[in-house]
């Protein structure tokens, strides 16, 4: 069986003005305008490969859009077979691909195949089966577009969707966790209360032997009740059901708490608090999300400054006041400042540092939530500065502080 007779490449020759008599005495027409317009509308497309194969599958043309996208010239590839541009352990697909085509009319199919250079691309493949008027087949018309782009979106976007989808259960866990946890927490806590009161009628020095120890566990609770805290304000704070209560809080007395509750594990890293406040200085927030930043960031700084000094501040400017946290710790390189702020995120590595990635977060989110700011600076070996900035309790018209 021979080749496709047209050639639709842009190398073909021009028609003739005239032809020759043709066998029945009839004159040749030259191509009409419609199969000028077709021609050229093959050869202008570049999105898609567009050419014909004959009936063994060889090719016979090639448009410009055949050579962008599979790398070959028209010299290269005319007479080449279809089974070219499949993989190796894919080449007999090609066939398979034509004689369904013949006997289907239409064959469509995505799957990869091979450029010129070797790389591979994902195509949609539409052939279909060229047959005159007789019926008898000509070739087959074949167009392939590049679909690996779109695959790579598509691929990136199931894998955000997966991604959120673990994120949501995982807050989901968290959020039973915490709430689970809290009713155990507060009868281990009511048990040591009271096993503090019978210590505290037994010979000195049974007394003095157990304190260290009833020490260790009233420690490891609070831990444990911080923990169950942070996850049920993360839980809270995802559900966008975190009320706000905000009113005039007096600085120095809020950090000086603070520093209070966390003196067992300041004492265990030998860290030294030092706490420069300005007096009287207030600002407007929810109290109680105060105290859990302030416990997140003197948390971090006794973590990863253990045995050097931290230094806590205050102080006023125009409408705004700001805590300063200071630590002389490891330090943040620049790469992971934006990063330390992000839920689970932490910039160094687990297996020397414990913790959850959350309180930095849940710090972030609640300042916000106030209406405030954190900023941070740092750098690798010279410790962290932490600044947050939050509104200022305005005056009241009696004097104080509102």
């Amino acid at each position: 069986m021979g080749g496709v007779d047209t050639d639709i490449s842009a190398d073909a020759d021009p028609p003739r003005a005239a032809e020759a008599p043709a066998q029945n005495g009839n004159v040749a027409k030259p191509p009409s305008t419609s199969e000028h317009l077709f021609r050229l509308l093959v050869e202008g497309v570049k999105d898609y490969s567009i050419f014909m194969l004959d009936p063994q599958g060889r090719v016979v043309t090639w448009n410009p859009g055949a050579e962008r996208i599979k790398g070959y010239c028209r010299d290269e590839i005319l007479g080449q077979h279809l089974s070219r541009f499949y993989p190796p352990e894919d080449t007999a697909k090609a066939d398979r691909a034509l004689r369904s085509t013949e006997s289907e009319g239409r064959f469509e199919e995505e799957g990869w195949r091979l450029r010129k250079d070797g790389t591979r691309f994902w195509a949609h493949v539409v052939l279909t089966a060229i047959r005159d008027e007789a019926g008898q087949l000509l070739g087959f018309a074949k167009v392939t577009r590049d679909l690996t782009e779109q695959r790579k979106a598509e691929a990136e976007r199931i894998r955000l969707a997966q991604s959120q989808e673990s994120i949501r259960l995982r807050d989901e866990f968290l959020a039973v966790a915490g709430h689970e946890f809290k009713t155990p927490l507060q009868n281990l806590k009511l048990q040591l209360e009271l096993l503090g009161r019978a210590l505290a009628r037994t010979p000195e020095e049974v007394n003095a032997r157990m304190a260290p120890k009833m020490e260790g566990l009233k420690r490891q609770v609070f831990r444990l009740e911080t923990l169950n805290t942070r996850l049920l304000d993360l839980s809270a704070l995802r559900a966008g059901q975190l009320p706000l209560r905000q009113e005039a809080v007096e600085l120095g007395p809020a950090v000086r708490s603070q520093v209070e509750a966390l003196a067992a594990d300041l004492r265990l890293a030998h860290c030294e608090v030092r706490v420069n406040e300005e007096p009287g200085l207030s600002a407007l927030v929810d109290r109680s999300m105060l105290a859990v930043v302030l416990q997140a960031l003197l948390s971090n700084a006794l973590k990863f400054g253990e045995g050097r000094p931290i230094e806590i501040s205050t102080s006023e400017d125009d409408e705004l006041v700001t805590v300063a946290v200071v630590d002389h710790g490891i330090g943040i390189s620049p790469a992971d400042i934006e990063r330390i702020f992000g839920k689970f995120e932490r910039a160094v590595s687990p297996e020397n540092y414990g913790g959850w990635g959350l309180g930095l977060y849940i710090a972030r989110q609640l300042i916000e939530r106030m209406g405030g700011s954190i900023e941070v600076a740092s750098s690798p070996g010279h410790g962290s500065r932490f600044l947050v900035k939050l509104k200022h309790a305005q005056p009241a018209e009696n004097g104080g502080r509102q």
